[in-house]
């Protein structure tokens, strides 16, 4: 076996990293992708800095496929080239011999093994070495993908930000925008506020006018006299009438249209039937027509609606008594009259009333002196009562003890008697 080759299993077996057949960690795929980055980045730089004659074309470029270590084992497994000219034949001429000399069967067999394996391992490596290129290139596409996405996630989430500051600035000037209106709403609320209070400050103010026209009305109504009630009462049931009236003319006005066209129609029909020639069976015909015509507007008419005689005259229409200041002149004049009167019949009342309240006092205090008397003499008179009773009681008790004594004499002085009797 080539001792190159030993040399190199022995590294591997020392140091694993070595080995091409192991996978590495992603920590040194990282390290290898920024190195190869670096590198691929310094090569560019050189190129640029080469002059045209120095540089490569895509051709060349993509037919050196290999790797730098890759072509080192290469060169140090290929079996170095014969120099060219004399020494060339020489020594291609003495190497049978020497080989046919010192090399027998099993020296062969053992090298072409050896060959074998060594080729067989060249193939083993450079299948591991395309594995390996294709794995890193699978990964540096997914590396790609990756920072791609990336990419992307970074873009849309620049836009996001982007599209979210527009929100925001959006927002901010809508909330300026419903700040404002809400002021101007507060303002339009106070503005209507105030206009609301002055209306209803000023219908107040009309209600009270009306109250007062109503009093005046109320007023007017009471001096009124009742016989001008009495003749808008009339007028009121002469208008009733009137409409009245006016409505059953109405309906029999419809009721009228409605016979006639029934008689328009039935005429017609007597036409047609006692028609002799076409001529005139062809003029009925076209009467009936005519007639069915009218006949249907006729019916589709409906008589009005009754009026409604519950209505009342509007304050508009209503007629006031009073329409010149002379009448009410008039009527205060007959007041203030028939006041005077009553004025004096009221003082003359005041009067009488004075005499009879006079009167009054005075019987009254008289009444109450006799009363007084009167009460003085019940007094006296149940004083006395009380002393007669008293003597009474006395004069009984008396005549008690006297009964008493005078039954005990008698009784001693019958004992007496019957003691002398015996």
């Amino acid at each position: 076996m080539d001792p190159t080759i030993a040399e190199e299993a022995a590294t591997m077996a020392m140091d694993p990293s070595a080995n091409p057949f192991n996978v590495p960690a992603d920590e040194d795929i990282f390290r290898h992708r920024e190195e190869d980055r670096a590198r691929k980045a310094q090569e560019r730089l050189e190129a640029l800095q080469q002059s045209v004659a120095a540089k490569s074309t895509f051709a060349s470029r993509m037919q050196a496929t290999t790797t730098q270590d890759a072509r080192e084992l290469m060169r140090t497994l290929r079996p170095p080239k014969a120099k060219k000219g004399g020494d060339t034949l020489a020594t291609t001429s003495a190497a049978p011999e020497r080989r046919k000399e010192k090399e027998n069967m099993a020296d062969f067999i053992a090298k072409k093994r050896e060959i074998f394996l060594l080729q067989m391992s060249l193939d083993t490596k450079r299948a591991e070495i395309k594995k390996l290129e294709e794995r890193a290139r699978q990964r540096e596409e997914a590396l790609k993908k990756s920072e791609q996405m990336l990419e992307e996630d970074a873009l849309r989430f620049d836009a996001f930000l982007k599209e979210n500051d527009e929100k925001v600035q959006e927002a901010i000037k809508k909330a300026e925008v419903e700040a404002k209106a809400k002021q101007d709403k507060v303002l339009e609320i106070k503005r209507l506020a105030t206009a609301i209070a002055a209306l209803r400050s000023e219908m107040n103010k009309y209600e009270e006018q009306l109250e007062d026209c109503r009093k005046f009305k109320d007023f007017l109504d009471a001096i009124t006299p009742p016989e001008w009630f009495e003749a808008q009462a009339a007028k009121l049931a002469r208008r009733k009438d009137a409409m009245l009236a006016e409505w059953q003319a109405e309906c029999e006005d419809v009721k009228k249209r409605k016979e006639a066209a029934l008689a328009a129609k039935a005429k017609a029909e007597g036409d047609y039937a006692n028609a002799r020639t076409q001529q005139e069976a062809e003029r009925a015909e076209r009467a009936i027509k005519d007639a069915l015509l009218h006949l249907k507007e006729v019916m589709k008419e409906r008589e009005p609606p009754p009026p409604d005689l519950n209505f009342k005259i509007s304050p508009e229409e209503e007629e006031m008594y009073f329409k010149e200041p002379g009448q009410l002149l008039a009527v205060y004049g007959a007041l203030e009259e028939s006041n005077l009167f009553y004025i004096q019949n009221a003082q003359e009342t005041e009067e009488a009333l004075e005499e009879l309240r006079a009167k009054y006092r005075d019987t009254k205090g008289r009444l109450d002196g006799e009363v007084a008397n009167l009460n003085a003499q019940v007094a006296g008179l149940r004083t006395a009562i009380d002393a007669a009773q008293g003597r009474a009681q006395r004069l009984k008790a008396r005549t008690i003890e006297d009964v008493g004594s005078l039954t005990l004499s008698m009784g001693n002085a019958g004992a007496a008697a019957a003691g002398g009797g015996g």
